[in-house]
């Protein structure tokens, strides 16, 4: 509940992964790898996984109050307007 930004160090994904949506949720900005984490608001991805690159994208959005705000609000618009029951039933 205190967390500040979340990430998704996986490499791998076979589906949407559901810990990011409960991330943007709760405006919550992540970092994700790229072929791993679909590019959604809030979201920002990594070329891979490596817990040196995940390091410094983490200490960077940590380091910039105003990217993490802007992050989070349109997380939470996304989350918004996609992740509820009449979008999740629409057919694709």
């Amino acid at each position: 509940a205190g967390a500040g930004l979340g990430a998704l160090p996986r490499s791998r994904c076979a589906g949407f992964p559901m810990k990011l949506l409960n991330h943007l949720v709760l405006g919550l900005p992540t970092v994700g790898v790229a072929r791993a984490t679909p590019a959604l608001p809030g979201v920002v991805l990594i070329p891979r996984s490596d817990p040196a690159v995940l390091g410094e994208a983490l200490r960077s959005l940590a380091d910039d109050p105003r990217r993490l705000t802007s992050l989070s609000e349109d997380a939470r618009a996304w989350a918004r307007d996609h992740a509820r029951w009449e979008a999740a039933s629409r057919p694709v």
